[in-house]
């Protein structure tokens, strides 16, 4: 259907309008959260010549949170180039729209002792239409940004008006999207979410130990891993869930994903390792079909359709967000002489399984470094404390397929997961 043209605003409609996209601009970056939720980005270009560039290090440049929303600043050479803030509803005129700075049409001033000054052309948007469409109305509207490297102050002056007022916004803390299975959805962990249904999401999971650890440093704002979850789940649905990929926040700095392990199928190793031996069959290495299909997975298709997802992340991922691959722990001791209790655990198949964790974290290393994004290796994280090392352990003790969390590490597991993760990205 199209778009019903709007009535004509009049000067003083104008003006209200230009202060009511000033204060909703403002109280986007305090703290008080704006009315109705509208999408609005405001870009810049560089300081064309002629125009002074704000030079030297630039502290406004990254993310700012207030309640409701988030705003991005980003800068190039010194010069802040682009601000993007969602959710801005512009309060007074009782609509939603979509507010942008053309670009080409707006520029930082030079930095002087009380901030910087932005000066631009306001468009706006009727935003019932994806992208927005262009109803026409321009505007001119100002505002000073203050720094001093700990919060944003925005204060504005619209034309035609004495009116002015200041607002602040704190630094935001990394926001983090959790993709992949259970191993990131910190099943065996316990304490699920009774909202994530089959997922078995616990705040016991690595991500989330990171956020209790670093909670001005790092924000879990999209906690999406799921127990069961196989690459296709990234891009699909899966327990009554949309695609992981397709519920990333636009402002996410970090993805991380551990993905691969029930392609391959290694629950069902486990399982076919246990009951063959409970029924007194030869061993699951030596007779055992999971095993088999498991190893033939892992040295064909699984690199292909790793790099596959890795790629689909990334196309649904803010362009700059940085890809964090988390590798599998070993699960069972290295030396026989740690074996407690565990009688299927035989030489054969305990080596056999731990060679076959082995392959599967070497495919997803190498399809992870050659598709740009970060590897964190926990092969040995659990050491001393993997199956079957009786009270020592860690992982939840491996049962039949009934129980999920049959295999997977426990509170303390997933502790250890976020002190070496957390280590290697700067977050212990």
């Amino acid at each position: 259907m199209p778009h019903a043209p709007r009535p004509a605003r009049s000067r003083a409609a104008t003006t209200t309008l230009v202060a009511a996209l000033c204060a909703a601009l403002c109280l986007a970056l305090t703290g008080t959260a704006a009315p109705a939720p509208a999408s609005a980005v405001a870009s810049a270009t560089p300081a064309s010549p002629g125009r002074a560039a704000a030079t030297g290090t630039v502290p406004l440049a990254g993310y700012w949170s207030y309640a409701g929303g988030t705003v991005k600043v980003t800068a190039r050479g010194g010069t802040i180039t682009a601000v993007a803030a969602t959710h801005l509803g512009l309060w007074g005129s009782g609509l939603d729209e979509c507010i942008t700075w053309r670009p080409g049409e707006a520029a930082w001033g030079a930095v002087t002792g009380s901030g910087l000054s932005y000066t631009g052309m306001v468009r706006w948007w009727d935003d019932t239409k994806d992208p927005c469409q262009s109803i026409g109305d321009d505007t001119q509207a100002s505002f000073t940004v203050s720094r001093d490297g700990q919060s944003l102050e925005v204060c504005s002056t619209p034309p035609n008006d004495g009116w002015r007022q200041c607002y602040r916004a704190s630094k935001r803390p990394t926001l983090v999207a959790s993709l992949g299975d259970s191993y990131s959805a910190g099943e065996g962990a316990g304490g699920y979410d009774p909202a994530s249904r089959g997922c078995h999401r616990s705040p016991y999971a690595w991500t989330k130990y990171l956020e209790a650890r670093n909670p001005t440093r790092w924000h879990v704002e999209s906690f999406l891993a799921c127990s069961g979850a196989e690459m296709p789940n990234l891009t699909g649905t899966f327990k009554g869930e949309g695609p992981q990929v397709s519920r990333i926040h636009p402002f996410t700095e970090v993805v991380t994903v551990t993905i691969g392990g029930n392609d391959t199928g290694f629950s069902d190793v486990l399982t076919s390792c246990f009951l063959r031996w409970k029924l007194h069959q030869k061993n699951c290495v030596q007779k055992g079909k999971p095993y088999r299909q498991a190893k033939k997975f892992v040295r064909g298709p699984l690199a292909s359709r790793l790099g596959a997802s890795y790629q689909a992340i990334r196309a649904q991922a803010p362009k700059d967000a940085r890809l964090v691959v988390v590798g599998y722990p070993r699960l069972f001791p290295l030396r026989g002489k740690a074996v407690r209790k565990c009688g299927w655990l035989v030489p054969q198949v305990r080596k056999a399984l731990n060679g076959l964790a082995v392959e599967l974290n070497n495919v997803i290393r190498a399809t992870a470094t050659r598709n740009g994004a970060t590897f964190v290796d926990v092969l040995d994280t659990l050491s001393g404390h993997e199956a079957c090392t009786g009270g020592a352990s860690w992982v939840y003790p491996i049962k039949p397929a009934t129980n999920a969390q049959a295999g997977h590490p426990m509170a303390r597991g997933q502790y250890a997961l976020a002190r070496r993760i957390g280590s290697v990205l700067g977050y212990s």
